[in-house]
């Protein structure tokens, strides 16, 4: 019987007292036995968890049925019945430890096996953005009240949640990472699995109030050390909850609101020109001093005139023949380039020609230098530093409703709604800040129904079905700014509005700070964004008791749909390197800020325009499972199970979908160029996929429970886990939509001759500007003469993971128990993020000496010329020699879409040692060792935020990018509890306290949250370097072992010797490993902490009391900083610049419960 809602399930026992009770709600149980000639059992105070399997023996005595012997029921703390790892967290937990933001994902990181990505500390809202067992990040399924609520992210092979229910709405959470039943898949090997709460017979609610503020706030390590001061800063999380009987023992509903106004203080840093760079004059780039000519007496300070190059095929790229006196531009006046002549892009003849007006313009919206002006310490790379506050708001509630029809039927149904609204901070207060995407309005839905039908004792139906959806619309940050025009303030062309998005070009300066995610200044790149997706989900089962096995059958089906988009570049995004004014191409001086303020790219550099495509797909997910949990004797059980997994490929609703066939023979004649082959296809009615099916996703699962004594068990298992497939629903992000949206690449060399200054900022596509959306008229001869990329639709293998353990549980007095595992993770068939690229050359080029290579990067006659037409490198009079030698020569690149070829292996013994919570006192203790290794740690190759970018340096063997995970974390420790201190009337002290007495000093409660983790592997890069055509980017050589510094001085310079990390030579593969063996970022040791104390208002109402709070993250104020600037050749390498946590912040909070 469910204590709280006096729902009754009965069943039956078999002939030697076997029974099983099955699809209980998580809850607190009474158990009553009943038999002729035995007295009735009745064992209270029993609590399940969710998804748990507890045995619960009983021993009857003879007597008469009348007669009753009651026993107060210990907790279930050994896992008996079943193998799985993880954690489930109860109530207590879930409440009252500090979680900053109040995100309830973030207890997954209470379980072992948890580690956080991109080298910050799991907190403020992850999610399920986090790694589990070694395995990808982002791929765990979230279930909530038995439903999924993720869905596909945009960019696909990840999962993404549409809604986080508020911290009082959960009552249960649990965090199963392998050896679970069939039933539960599509997540890999890692599955989050809540319950929210429910109303019991009893009217019960609370009220809550959260407030952090600046005052309550430490400054940041950085911040503080430059004298900056905190923004103000408010942070309100407000609501309440309430929850009763609507008809006693029928009929209950649970309420629950939450409200946020949060106003966050943020700390910015960039590098930004002086005032006299912006005008022009670069003359304090040079530390050296100029000689009467006016040329730098260091090379390295010297800035050249972009015009003056002529392209050297041993360098692989202009050689520059005139510097610029004094490194003054605004004075200089550069003559051009010959090969101008006559065309129209002839530089005009006056004083500060270089200057690009659009650049000029650009430059002026930089706020000024505040950082070290003036001092040894200025370091114009990171000069500048400021605060601002993000503001975000919500309004959040759930309401569920449970009832019972019968003994037979039950029903359960819950809605939830979020609506909010984000905008980041200005950083630099004006229309060109790259740190603001503007408003990001954001709504949520959630729609879950449970139904159970028993049949009889021993066979039970039930069904799910459950929807979730969420819609955003981030505009930009030209709404804030509605009278600015960027062709008429900023002077750019007018093909710059062709997109049909306003926006202002997105700007990428290497070397300096960006205050933004990524570029210096601009709109930010791919951060307008509108979508809706959604996840559809029907789950049934039937399971049945049959001897000693209980058997569960069933199926589930989810669809997705994702209508979306995102242009990632509606006004341009232009990249600027230093060797856009350096004499060779990669050394010789040079500065990016001086390229972009001249407006010139490097040749062959990023950049691109996007007229974005509107899409709308859908994908859809079927499972069917067995599983047989049998009980062979009272001491061993074993759990079978077999899943079935089918994801079908995505459809777009008016088809707008293309894909890569390598094999097609193209209709492009071409003298000399016999049989090419390869193009571009599209999806049509016929033919609505881009992508092809895996139909054979078959998952076992095996899992063994031996009970060696009465408080030892031994478990071990092995299961098959299909992780999430690009193949579903996405948006552009994934590619195959090419032709239904135009990227134009940067036409930065005028015919593409490798040297002369083309479509610089004021004129980025000159002549056709970028192109529009052909669609598929053009068929196979679309996009040639540019890169094409998108699926290849032979390929299409589901990564999966198999999965095993093996382990020892022992319960020891007081509650507590042990629980030791080895645990294993082989990751097959995960796709290699920026593995993708097809047209490349082959492995002889490694062999080829430099007059070989020099020869690869000569100009020779094109003899695409007259047939190619599209602007770009294809259709100039001459190319170069290299791309005649590539599989697709009538495309510059040809982009297959991630390959599911990595490979992953994790192992680790991880450690759980828990006490259930009695005598005032709940802990958990977590120890992971482990080890992670694979050769692509990310699913995207070319997104940051997803996790990682990654480049092969050889696209011919992947081999070389095996070393230790990208986030590899060998040791973490953590430590939560909640204690409740005892002093005050009924405890061990001052328990006869008078009452006055006892509402000062008695009544408190201590919580915390500890961590401490070892740092992630470092992975070095190059700015620049100089690699085979067509091969990925060059990674450094180590002449030596790599050491940290282990001075006081470690932030100026975190390794103890960079001298060992050098530029290896052009065309020459880096001897680095992908990530340092040894090498890792600062480690992590961080304390959240609270106190709480209670004020009983029994007086009032039984039950009622008033809670305060005061919680404390980052208690101690320990910086965790971040990895140091990895950058081999660049201006910042081994510093350390900014943090991975937050500093301390203290909450206060009041709760009323009733």
């Amino acid at each position: 019987t469910d204590v709280g809602k006096g729902f009754t399930y009965a069943t039956e026992t078999d002939s030697v007292g076997r029974y099983i009770l099955r699809s209980l709600p998580p809850s607190t149980y009474k158990l009553t036995v009943e038999i002729q000639g035995f007295n009735t059992h009745v064992q209270d105070g029993i609590v399940l968890n969710v998804n748990q399997n507890a045995t619960i023996d009983v021993s009857l005595k003879l007597g008469a049925e009348t007669q009753t012997v009651e026993v107060v029921a210990a907790a279930a703390i050994l896992s008996t019945q079943d193998s799985v790892t993880g954690q489930e967290l109860n109530r207590t937990f879930i409440n009252d430890l500090p979680l900053l933001g109040r995100s309830v994902f973030d207890l997954a990181k209470l379980s072992p096996g948890i580690t956080q990505v991109s080298g910050g500390y799991i907190g403020g809202g992850v999610a399920n953005n986090f790694i589990s067992n070694g395995g990808r990040n982002a791929t765990a399924d979230i279930l909530m009240d038995g439903v999924s609520t993720t869905n596909f992210e945009q960019n696909s092979g990840i999962q993404t949640p549409l809604y986080t229910p508020s911290v009082d709405a959960v009552q249960e959470f649990k965090v199963q990472q392998s050896n679970f039943s069939a039933e539960v898949g599509f997540s890999g090997a890692t599955v989050i699995n809540l319950v929210t709460r429910s109303g019991t017979n009893a009217f019960h609610g609370s009220a809550y109030e959260f407030l952090r503020n600046n005052v309550l706030t430490a400054n940041d390590w950085f911040s503080n050390a430059s004298g900056g001061k905190l923004a103000a800063r408010r942070y309100n999380l407000f609501g309440g909850t309430v929850g009763g009987p609507i008809k006693k023992d029928k009929t209950f509903f649970f309420f629950d609101y939450e409200g946020l106004r949060d106003t966050a203080a943020r700390t910015f840093r960039a590098g930004v020109p002086s005032a006299a760079m912006r005008n022009g004059d670069f003359g304090e780039i040079c530390g050296a001093g100029f000689d009467t000519s006016g040329m730098c007496s260091d090379p390295e300070g010297q800035l050249w005139d972009p015009y003056s190059g002529v392209y050297d095929s041993n360098e692989g790229g202009p050689v520059r023949s005139r510097f610029i006196p004094f490194n003054n531009m605004a004075n200089y006046v550069s003559p051009g380039n010959p090969k101008l002549d006559g065309t129209g892009y002839q530089l005009p003849t006056r004083p500060g020609n270089l200057i690009d007006p659009v650049a000029f313009k650009m430059a002026q919206f930089y706020p000024l230098p505040n950082l070290g002006v003036g001092t040894a310490a200025y370091d114009r790379f990171n000069n500048w530093i400021g605060t601002g506050s993000d503001n975000n708001s919500n309004n959040q509630w759930d309401i569920k409703v449970d009832h019972s029809f019968s003994e037979r039927d039950r029903l359960s149904g819950k809605f939830s709604r979020s609506k909010g609204l984000y905008h980041a901070a200005n950083a630099f207060g004006n229309v060109l800040d790259s740190a603001t995407n503007g408003q990001s309005p954001g709504v949520s839905h959630i729609f879950a129904l449970n139904y159970t039908h028993t049949f009889s004792p021993k066979t039970l139906l039930n069904l799910s079905l459950g929807f979730a959806r969420n819609f955003g619309d981030s505009k930009g940050i030209l709404p804030d700014f509605p009278d600015f025009d960027p062709i008429k303030d900023l002077g750019v062309p007018e093909y710059m509005g062709r997109s049909g998005i306003p926006s202002t070009p997105a700007i990428y300066i290497s070397n300096y700070a960006a205050a933004g995610p990524l570029h210096s200044i601009g709109s930010q790149a791919w951060g307008i964004l509108r979508q809706g997706p959604e996840t559809h989900h029907l789950l049934g089962s039937l399971s049945r008791v049959q001897g000693r096995h209980d058997l569960k059958f069933g199926a589930e089906g989810r669809m997705h749909r994702i209508s979306f988009v995102q242009p990632g570049a509606p006004a341009g995004v232009l990249d600027y390197e230093f060797n856009s004014t350096s004499q060779l191409p990669w050394s010789g001086g040079g500065d990016s800020m001086a390229s972009f303020l001249t407006g010139v790219g490097v040749p062959g550099g990023w950049g691109e325009y996007e007229v974005p495509a509107f899409v709308s797909t859908q994908s859809f997910q079927y499972a069917w499972f067995v599983q047989d949990n049998w009980r062979v004797n009272d001491k061993l059980t074993l759990n079978l199970g077999l899943r079935y997994d089918l994801t079908t490929p995505r459809t777009e609703r008016y088809n707008r979908m293309s894909y890569l066939d390598p094999d097609v023979a193209s209709p492009l004649q071409v003298p000399g160029l016999p049989n090419l082959r390869g193009g571009l296809r599209f999806a049509d009615a016929n033919n609505r996929n881009n992508f092809g099916a895996d139909h054979n996703d078959f998952g076992p699962r095996f899992g063994v429970a031996y009970r060696l004594t009465d408080r030892t068990v031994l478990r071990g298992g092995y299961g098959v886990f299909y992780t999430v497939a690009r193949r579903g629903a996405s948006g552009t992000g994934a590619g195959g939509f090419q032709g239904f949206d135009a990227v134009t690449n940067w036409f930065t060399s005028y015919q593409s001759d490798g040297a002369t200054p083309w479509g610089r900022l004021s004129d980025p596509w000159p002549i056709t500007g970028p192109k529009i959306p052909p669609g598929s008229s053009q068929g196979l001869l679309s996009y040639v003469g540019a890169g094409v990329a998108g699926p290849l639709r032979s390929v299409s293998a589901t990564p999966y993971e198999q999965t095993w353990s093996f382990g020892i549980q022992r319960e020891l007095p007081g509650s507590v128990v042990i629980d030791a595992n080895y645990v294993g993770k082989k990751g097959t068939k995960l796709y290699f993020g920026g593995a993708g690229e097809l047209n490349h050359l082959g492995p002889g080029a490694l062999g080829l000496t430099r007059d070989q290579i020099s020869a690869l990067n000569e100009y020779v006659p094109n003899p695409f010329y007259g047939i190619i037409t599209e602007p770009g490198d294809l259709s100039a009079p001459e190319i170069q020699a290299y791309r005649l030698q590539l599989t697709f020569p009538q495309f510059t690149s040809f982009s297959a879409d991630e390959p599911p070829v990595a490979n992953s292996i994790y192992h680790a013994f991880q450690l759980r040692v828990e006490k259930r919570f009695s005598k005032g006192l709940q802990f958990l203790v977590t120890y992971t060792n482990a080890k992670s290794i694979d050769d692509a740690s990310v699913t995207s190759g070319g997104t940051t935020w997803l996790g990682g970018r990654t480049s092969l340096q050889d696209p011919n063997n992947r081999r070389l990018e095996r070393s230790l995970s990208q986030y590899d974390i060998p040791q973490v420790l953590g430590f939560n509890y909640t204690y409740e201190l005892p002093v005050g009337r009924g405890k061990a002290i001052g328990g006869n306290w008078n009452p006055w007495l006892d509402a000062v000093i008695g009544g408190w409660r201590t919580n915390g949250i500890w961590r401490f983790s070892k740092g992630q592997p470092i992975a070095l890069t190059l700015n620049g370097g100089q690699s085979l055509p067509t091969f990925g980017d060059q990674r450094p050589s180590l002449t030596g072992t790599l050491e940290r510094n282990t001075g006081s001085n470690f932030l100026d310079q975190y390794f103890g010797n960079p001298d060992v990390a050098v530029v290896p030579e052009p065309y020459v593969l880096g001897t680095a490993p992908r990530t340092l063996p040894n090498l890792r970022s600062p480690g992590i040791n961080v304390a959240n902490l609270s106190l709480f104390k209670e004020i009983p208002l029994t007086r009032f109402r039984e039950g009622m009391r008033l809670e305060y709070r005061a919680e404390f993250f980052n208690a101690f104020n320990h910086p965790h900083f971040c990895g140091p600037n990895d950058q081999v050749n660049g201006g910042s390498f081994g510093k350390i610049t900014s943090m991975c946590t937050s500093p301390r912040e203290i909450q206060m909070a009041l709760k009323f419960y009733w």
